[in-house]
């Protein structure tokens, strides 16, 4: 089991994937597992009112045909700009969400169109019994701009366009490990849509190496002497 672990943490290094660890529990909300995985079949990506989920394997590609259809009843996406594309043999969705309309109440705001709405909407199409299987979900990381999904405010600083505010995996092979309990597995799953499906499909991605930054430039929030200034005005 360890050696599957760091099999994994090194395979992390050129291929997509996550891997989390804790040794706290807490019913409903924190799980003392490790669990991780390594090519899955897709990827969604959030820009601002912007998305796209891309197939990463032959797997993937099974699939994204069947999720534009349920995004397609989606009310908070706009149907005019839904549509499938493909590079390089693996498909992907690309779509906008529909500016809101109407006011919500405090309790009500986080219910408004969003990136989480189309985010909902695949939870809903890949949702599981949690007591039967508590491990298949969207894995990855969400980025503070998120809030501007519900709170429009003026931004005081310029955004890179490029900048994802979400990516998010949807794994089919899962290592597990509870250290405590001393015993891991692996969850592997294969997903049928009518007369397709992911049996027999290889599971495997593209493997580019990591490369790090060898220098790392000086940043400042302030310009030199900005804040000297600052101070001897509240002197003053």
């Amino acid at each position: 089991p360890a050696d599957e672990i760091e099999k994994l943490v090194v395979g992390l290094d050129s291929h997509r994937g996550c891997i989390f660890e804790s040794a706290y529990e807490y019913p409903g909300r924190y799980a003392r597992w490790t669990m991780g995985f390594q090519d899955p079949p897709l990827m969604f990506e959030g820009w601002s009112k912007h998305f796209r989920l891309s197939s990463l394997n032959e797997r993937g590609n099974v699939l994204i045909p069947a999720i534009k259809e349920v995004l397609g009843r989606c009310e908070a996406i706009n149907k005019e700009t839904l549509s499938i594309g493909e590079d390089a043999n693996k498909s992907h969705i690309l779509g906008d969400i529909l500016p809101v309309e109407k006011f919500f109440t405090e309790e009500e705001r986080s219910k408004q169109n969003s990136i989480f709405s189309v985010v909902r909407a695949i939870i809903d199409m890949f949702r599981v019994d949690t007591e039967t299987d508590p491990q298949l979900g969207l894995y990855g990381a969400f980025g503070y701009d998120l809030t501007f999904q519900f709170e429009d405010v003026k931004r005081a600083h310029k955004r890179d366009p490029n900048q994802r505010d979400v990516v998010l995996y949807i794994p089919d092979s899962i290592l597990v490990q509870d250290k405590q309990a001393s015993s891991s597995w692996k969850l592997e799953y294969e997903f049928a849509i009518g007369t397709v499906s992911t049996v027999g499909l290889e599971r495997k991605g593209d493997s580019e190496e990591f490369v790090g930054q060898t220098v790392v430039p000086i940043r400042r929030d302030h310009e030199k002497g900005e804040y000297a200034k600052s101070v001897e005005k509240a002197r003053g």
